[in-house]
């Protein structure tokens, strides 16, 4: 089962010129985890351009992802780390989520994790002699 939860993930038009700020790498893969487990995702943001980015917020595409630290702006060609902690408790199967992170001027920028959620190892309660 895959399971997406990219609700404001739109296609993405690439450009023949350079992008004035991007993530340094903007999937990430977590590989295989289990649903008692969580993960941080650490995306990295780099400005290319003159000006400080101020950031108006970052989101993730579910409540499974929330954010745990984010800078309030990139310093011109500068980088800025953004980290969400990812829960994988309510999944089974492949999972595709999504960040957003806006700037104070209304441009954004998208990024997505992947993972392998199984179950749980069970445990067996230790009986009595």
């Amino acid at each position: 089962m895959l399971t997406l939860c990219g609700v404001f993930l739109l296609p993405r038009v690439r450009a023949a010129t350079k992008v004035p700020w991007h993530f340094v790498k903007s999937e990430i893969s977590l590989g295989k985890m289990t649903t008692d487990q969580t993960a941080i995702v650490t995306f990295v943001v780099k400005n290319e351009t003159d000006a400080p980015i101020k950031i108006e917020s970052a989101d993730g595409s579910c409540p499974c992802t929330t954010l745990e630290s984010a800078p309030d702006e990139i310093p011109a060609h500068g980088i800025g780390t953004f980290k969400f902690l990812f829960s994988a408790a309510r999944f089974e199967g492949a999972v595709n989520h999504g960040v957003l992170v806006e700037a104070e001027d209304g441009r954004t920028i998208e990024g997505t994790f992947t993972a392998f959620v199984e179950p749980a190892p069970v445990s067996k309660g230790s009986k009595p002699e």
